[in-house]
């Protein structure tokens, strides 16, 4: 999928500042740091899964990928990207700059 964007991926999982990043992604310049959320109910539920705890703990992490790797001419962005229902039934629904980071944590 991110091929087909555009897009490079640069990392999975990435554990850092007691939060953790599903996706970190490259969009020319900018870097995208992406939340995957997934519920049997459908996306929209799988999208209000994404508490304010949630952010700020992403938004930590990010700040700290961005203090090690230095910060990207285009700025960085926060997508989620859903995953509702389950078999041929299944929705997935990419939410572009879904949010920012609380607090900006510098970024």
């Amino acid at each position: 999928m991110t091929e087909s964007l555009g897009w490079q991926l640069q990392a999975r999982n990435v554990r850092l500042a007691g939060g953790e990043i599903d996706l970190v992604l490259r969009d020319g310049d900018v870097q995208v740091f992406v939340e995957v959320k997934a519920r049997r109910a459908g996306s929209h539920e799988a999208a209000e899964a994404v508490s304010a705890d949630k952010r700020r703990r992403v938004g930590r992490a990010a700040a700290v990928w961005l203090s090690r790797r230095g910060s990207p001419r285009g700025g960085c962005r926060f997508d989620v990207v859903t995953v509702g229902g389950a078999g041929p039934g299944v929705e997935v629904r990419h939410i572009r700059a879904a949010f920012e980071a609380p607090d900006r944590w510098g970024v």
